[in-house]
């Protein structure tokens, strides 16, 4: 008679599903993040974590595999569902597979996130720009419909076991504005990092000779105050006789044509090129190719832009709004965002004196050293590790 003990099943280590139908064909700022994510995790070890991600678009899902390293992975996996996180098919028939998958976390790049079930939920919050300054963009959809806006975000809120942002000036405003005083969700600033192929970028190499040439990354938001870069351009060249030349890769927005007005009026159109989004590639050429990065944004949940220009080792003049004095430190000279006299002599010294700009584009890489998407990574599973063990602690107790 065999009177062995029976062999027990090793219990699998708790799933986390990871919500990256964010990644878009054209790849966002929140798809970036995400990706970002998925390739720091693929050389760390996740302890006893399994983590699922979930694609809507099989192509999305073949590239992102191959551009993450993800294919046989121990403890990554990918999984297609067949609705966006738009859908109300979403809504409803997600929390059913999570639970049918007895997920211990979901997590959600962006605050859509599914509303209904018991699943554990932590949302990354990017920022709160429409709530605090919904002046900032007018003419945006959810600004037009705020108070709904506002209601959804709170009841996002309420239903996040844990709130992941970008910085400390973002935290702040989502306790401010969205938790009260005894919400059970947790708030944890994890900064954002930085690309390698931009610390690993041989420095930049703009004409020795002029026009000089500066450029701006991003949105034409109004916030974003291109406004304030054209009339910083006009000084440079109107009162420091400068030939300057202004790059902006972006897209002029119908909404907002007042940039571009301005640039008409005060004969400037010549000297400025929009050049529309950039692949990877040509995003790294652009920042190797201009003299200074100018960024006077009115707000900042984080400032990507600011931190790969001076990861590339060039000079960045940027506004001190949000959170950009909190990712630049003292490695930039900063000005108020509607400080353009400042702002152009700060330009200015960059231009004409080239020992200055050289010890700010070192002083730029080395601040931006610190920023590393391996961290936010790591920090980011030390989240999941801790709300699923405080989920388990909690079950045991009952």
């Amino acid at each position: 008679m065999n009177n062995a003990a029976p062999t027990r099943t090793p219990r699998r280590p708790p799933m986390v599903v990871l919500d990256a139908r964010w990644i878009f064909p054209e790849i966002s700022g929140i798809g970036a993040y995400t990706i970002a994510l998925l390739r720091a995790w693929s050389a760390q070890t996740a302890g006893p974590i399994r983590l699922r991600a979930i694609f809507d678009r099989a192509e999305v899902m073949r590239r992102t595999l191959e551009t993450c390293q993800l294919a046989g992975h121990p403890w990554i996996e990918t999984e297609l569902v067949p609705y966006s996180p738009f859908s109300w098919r979403s809504q409803i028939q997600l929390p059913r597979l999570l639970r049918a998958w007895d997920t211990a976390l979901f997590h959600a790049p962006n605050y859509l996130i599914p509303l209904l079930g018991r699943t554990p939920i932590v949302a990354t919050i990017h920022d709160l720009i429409p709530l605090k300054f919904p002046h900032f963009t007018p003419k945006a959809r959810k600004t037009r419909i705020l108070p709904l806006y506002r209601g959804l975000m709170r009841q996002v809120a309420r239903r996040c076991s844990a709130i992941l942002t970008d910085s400390e000036t973002s935290a702040e405003d989502i306790r401010s504005m969205l938790l009260p005083q005894r919400s059970q969700a947790s708030v944890h600033p994890i900064h954002c990092g930085v690309d390698r192929r931009f610390l690993e970028a041989p420095a930049p190499t703009p004409p020795a000779s002029p026009p000089y040439r500066l450029l701006y990354v991003g949105r034409s938001d109004p916030y974003k105050n291109i406004i304030g870069l054209v009339r910083t351009l006009e000084i440079l060249r109107r009162d420091f006789a400068l030939d300057v030349h202004l790059t902006l890769v972006s897209r002029p927005d119908p909404r907002y044509p007042e940039a571009g007005t301005l640039m008409e009026h005060l004969g400037l159109t010549p000297y400025v090129t929009w050049t529309g989004p950039l692949s990877d590639h040509a995003l790294l050429d652009a920042y190797r190719s201009h003299h200074c990065l100018l960024h006077l944004s009115r707000y900042e949940g984080f400032g990507l832009p600011v931190l790969e220009a001076m990861a590339c080792g060039l000079p960045v003049v940027s506004s001190h709004a949000g959170s950009l004095a909190e990712v630049i430190g003292d490695a930039a000279p900063t000005v108020a965002p509607d400080d353009i006299e400042e702002a152009a002599h700060k330009v200015h010294a960059i231009l004409t004196q080239p020992e200055l700009a050289a010890r700010q584009a070192q002083e730029g890489r080395k601040r931006a050293e610190l920023f590393r998407w391996e961290k936010t990574a790591a920090a980011t599973l030390a989240v999941y590790r801790e709300l699923i063990d405080a989920n388990q602690d909690r079950i045991a107790r009952n």
